[in-house]
């Protein structure tokens, strides 16, 4: 994880990858959550 922040620094262009890369996931686990809230 510390390897993947400082990397993070590093390559600063990647950044905006990384924030929509980080919310495409949170956006996927809700969707996902909902899914199988749906059907249960």
């Amino acid at each position: 994880m510390s390897v993947q922040m400082e990397f993070h620094y590093i390559t600063e262009p990647y950044s905006l990858f990384d924030d929509i890369w980080s919310r495409n996931q949170n956006y996927v686990s809700q969707f996902v959550s909902q899914a199988v809230s749906l059907l249960h």
